[in-house]
């Protein structure tokens, strides 16, 4: 199964394993997240100086979108 949208996919155990890995300069979260952050998570990120936003977006869940696929 594959999501055209996808060029890359890494596994880790931890969202900071993860920053580690593709150190971005922007981290976004939905709004259902704000003020939610994880304290450490915030503190690498000022570190970091990953900025941190959230999107007030329509949510797709990726395992709603490859459940509901045809096949």
């Amino acid at each position: 199964m594959e999501l055209r949208c996808v060029d890359h996919v890494i596994i880790v155990n931890d969202v900071l394993d993860a920053m580690a890995e593709i150190t971005p300069d922007i981290f976004v979260k939905g709004n259902e997240y704000e003020g939610k952050i994880e304290p450490r998570h915030m503190d690498y990120f000022t570190a970091h100086s990953i900025e941190v936003r959230f999107t007030y977006t329509p949510k797709f869940s990726s395992t709603t979108l490859l459940s509901d696929r045809p096949r």
